[in-house]
């Protein structure tokens, strides 16, 4: 009888502990947003013909990594690991603007010698749209985050050409995760 008490009694602590150790877990997981814009000249003197690939970077972006890790109460030798959890792309002027111009688009982060690394993309963008949500790459971005600073670059397939400058935000949201406790 007392061999069951304390197998019963083992399992019952395992099971709190694991239940514990996962809300521990989850604490020490948290999101980064960063943003940006892109600026789309029009290509009215130099057209761009359809189906041609239009290659734009970002201005770099501080990252800032090592406060944000402070506030979350981790540390840059802890993180094991973060990854894009959303990027979604936004015309904000003109304000009659849109996507047309695109068939598809790829972007890439990029970081001081590191090699460019694609992190989302999008195909078959349909008329007359004005945010996408991208299709998020599962890959691991901390040696980019971690540093200090990150520029994003957007390659897309033109549909058509751009007869209008536009400016469009560019909203990304990683995800972080780092050890419980430093362990």
């Amino acid at each position: 009888m007392k061999k069951h008490f304390f197998i019963i009694a083992a399992l019952a602590v395992i099971t709190v502990s694991c239940s514990l150790f996962d809300k521990l877990d989850e604490l020490t997981k948290f999101d980064l947003p960063y943003d940006t814009s892109v600026n789309i000249e029009a290509s009215v003197d130099l057209p761009i013909p359809a189906g041609q690939t239009l290659s734009i970077p970002t201005p770099p972006i501080t990252t800032n990594s090592e406060k944000q890790f402070e506030v979350n109460k981790t540390a840059k030798n802890l993180i094991e690991e973060i990854k894009l959890k959303e990027l979604t792309l936004k015309v904000k002027t003109p304000e009659d603007g849109n996507f047309d111009f695109m068939n598809s688009i790829k972007l890439y982060i990029s970081a001081e010698d590191l090699d460019d690394t694609l992190i989302a993309s999008a195909t078959d963008i349909p008329k007359g749209t004005t945010e996408i949500n991208l299709v998020v790459e599962d890959v691991d971005l901390t040696p980019y985050i971690t540093g200090n600073e990150i520029s994003f670059k957007v390659k897309t397939v033109t549909g058509e050409i751009v007869t209008q400058n536009m400016e469009i935000d560019l909203h990304s949201v990683f995800h972080v995760d780092a050890k419980i406790l430093g362990l």
